[in-house]
């Protein structure tokens, strides 16, 4: 299934709801501090939290970090980890990678292609 690309909301501005695909988890990368306090303040905006009901701006951000259909966000274990920098499929279904920083500032290529994550690896 190829994932259209998303359109900007009213105010100009792309939203994470776009994203979510239902029974999908979409891997959220965030390469620097300021972009992951974004994604928390947009997240908490569109009404997304964490599982245990804590708003997404009362916790600290990962660089990568997974979000639900149900709007839940989710921290990535080691397990997750690994997926989102080998895998291409999770329980059937092809793994979504989104640059965050490029998706919020309108960049049309803002998912992430497996054969890109070496330079994601070496930005860290």
């Amino acid at each position: 299934m190829k994932m259209k690309l998303s359109k900007k909301s009213v105010k100009g501005k792309r939203k994470i709801s776009d994203l979510i695909l239902k029974n999908r988890t979409v891997y959220i990368y965030s390469a620097d501090a300021q972009t992951r306090c974004a994604f928390m303040r947009d997240a908490e905006a569109e009404g997304f939290m964490f599982g245990d009901g804590v708003l997404p701006t009362e916790r600290r951000a990962d660089d990568i970090m997974a979000v639900g259909g149900d709007k839940t966000i989710c921290y990535l274990g080691f397990v997750g980890r690994i997926a989102f920098r080998n895998a291409d499929k999770v329980h059937g279904k092809k793994l979504i990678r989104v640059d965050y920083k490029k998706y919020s500032s309108g960049e049309r290529k803002y998912i992430i292609k497996k054969s890109l994550l070496n330079s994601i690896r070496q930005q860290r």
